[in-house]
């Protein structure tokens, strides 16, 4: 959560489906690209705060100290 708060007002949706997050960015208007800056920021902050946690997931048993994957779409 902390990860999506950091975006501020250029995060315009977010929802949870199961596990997984869908997140939608904008800028300003049509000809400012902060919303795909925030969206890249916003999935590094993700990795980190999981890799960050790796000694919590080694201890409850993952194998792979940073179980997430993120991927992006950027368009119109």
């Amino acid at each position: 959560a902390g990860a999506l708060d950091a975006a501020g007002d250029r995060l315009r949706v977010r929802n949870t489906w199961g596990d997984g997050v869908f997140a939608v960015f904008g800028g300003a208007g049509e000809e400012d690209d902060s919303g795909v800056e925030a969206a890249a920021e916003t999935a590094l902050r993700l990795v980190g705060a999981f890799g960050a946690a790796a000694a919590d997931w080694e201890r409850m048993g993952f194998t792979d100290p940073n179980p997430v994957r993120v991927g992006l779409h950027a368009g119109p």
